[in-house]
């Protein structure tokens, strides 16, 4: 599954974007030169595709599946990796608490959020 789930992530992007699974059931996906507007389009046409998608495993079909999905931006998010990481997971688990199955783009306030995380673990 995780593998199917790779390959439809790689071709539904563009050469330059990075997909990468960074553990469980979780990917990233880096666009480079993307702002926070077509990030989203591209979140959405993911979210579509995943569920039009017929999974199968061991040769039985596991329903329709879904993702959720957390987008954050260089400068909007901060310039550091971590920052822009740890709030498009803030975004992330605020589409999970929200019933799953759509994205969430981080907001300044979870920046905030963020900033208030590294300094307590500073």
């Amino acid at each position: 599954m995780l593998k199917n789930m790779a390959n439809l992530l790689t071709q539904m992007v563009r050469k330059e974007d990075i997909v990468c699974r960074i553990g469980g059931e979780e990917f990233l996906i880096i666009l480079p030169e993307t702002d926070i507007q077509n990030a989203q389009i591209v979140a959405r046409k993911l979210n579509h595709q995943v569920k039009a998608e017929n999974w199968f495993f061991a040769g039985q079909s596991l329903g329709r599946i879904t993702i959720s999905i957390g987008i954050s931006g260089f400068g909007l998010n901060g310039k550091e990796p971590d920052s822009i990481f740890k709030a498009a997971d803030i975004a992330l688990y605020a589409a999970k608490n929200n019933g799953r199955d759509q994205f969430k783009t981080a907001t300044s306030l979870m920046s905030e959020k963020v900033l208030d995380l590294k300094v307590k673990d500073s």
